[in-house]
């Protein structure tokens, strides 16, 4: 239980607040798990909102493909019956994985099911069910009552690229983005960022995990060799450029709550993966995450990235 007399808050003395949009259940714990989790440590109100709850993505985990769906391949498709039933089941993931971070307030933008997951590459267009091909600005309206409501002084989303170019991220990134503008003169954001990944920290990764063992497929195959030569950063696109990086959250004695939040999501995260081979190679490297200020003034050192998300907004 968090001292409430020890609650941070700003210069005006309101308790501090974080809220971040993802578009997807796990979003929220690869990219910002262990922010997530040092900032609820700290006692700060943490918000998280997710856009759709994952329905038509693929399933990794054979056994929970086989019982949602009765395909071992994983795949949904755009069988709108077993998309429902995977919506429900990841749901039930983001909850279980929420609980490791210690985040107690989680919310579906519009309601569970309101827009559904677009698909992985090569599914069938976004239509208006989805959230990549929902209003805009009636998405744009949810979150805006919602940033009302909670009054965060920080925001945290993707860039305007979505991470890795997914049409959902990208979505989450333009309703942000809008929702912040809109929400004044009722609230202003002091502070919006996005999450991304350096991109020496892709390059690392890269060389990393060809030399590592670990089941099913290596999202940075090839690049290793490109890296190695030399090459620019063109295997690993959703990286940004290191100067980019305006905010480095060192909560590394917060990634036992991310890696357990990973082992929650395990329809989408293999537990003997990629992923979870990095964390025993790194050690607490997964522990460090990174921010891009896109709006509102940067606080700290100046030419330091900043080591608090809540720099120039907190009190003392």
């Amino acid at each position: 239980m968090v001292d409430v007399a020890a609650v941070p808050v700003d210069l005006s003395g309101e308790p501090l607040r974080l809220m971040l949009v993802h578009a997807h259940p796990d979003d929220e714990t690869t990219t910002t798990g262990a922010t997530i989790a040092r900032y609820v440590a700290q006692g700060v109100a943490v918000t998280l909102v997710t856009c759709s709850r994952g329905e038509r993505g693929e399933i990794v985990d054979a056994q929970v493909a086989e019982v949602l769906t009765g395909r071992p391949d994983g795949r949904v498709g755009d069988d709108p019956v077993l998309a429902g039933l995977l919506g429900v089941h990841r749901a039930g993931e983001l909850a279980q994985a929420c609980r490791a971070l210690g985040l107690t307030d989680s919310r579906f933008l519009g309601g569970p099911g309101r827009w559904w997951d677009s698909g992985m590459a090569g599914a069938a267009p976004p239509d208006a069910r989805t959230f990549a091909g929902g209003d805009l600005a009636e998405q744009t309206r949810h979150l805006v009552r919602l940033v009302r409501e909670v009054r965060p002084q920080v925001v945290v989303t993707d860039d305007e690229r979505g991470g890795y170019g997914h049409p959902d991220h990208i979505r989450a990134h333009d309703v942000t983005v809008a929702a912040v503008e809109a929400s004044s003169p009722e609230w202003t954001v002091a502070k919006l960022y996005a999450a991304v990944v350096p991109v020496t920290t892709l390059a690392s990764l890269a060389t990393l995990l060809a030399g590592a063992t670990f089941e099913g497929p290596n999202p940075f195959a090839g690049a290793a060799d490109a890296v190695a030569a030399g090459a620019p950063p063109v295997p690993l696109p959703f990286g940004v450029a290191p100067e980019k990086v305006t905010a480095r959250i060192d909560a590394r004695a917060w990634l036992p709550a991310k890696l357990a939040a990973m082992r929650e999501h395990r329809s989408q995260m293999n537990a003997e993966g990629w992923f979870f081979a990095v964390a025993e190679a790194t050690g607490d490297g997964l522990g460090v995450e990174h921010f891009q200020l896109l709006r509102g003034e940067r606080g700290g050192d100046p030419g330091e990235p900043e080591d608090d998300l809540f720099a120039g907004v907190r009190a003392g």
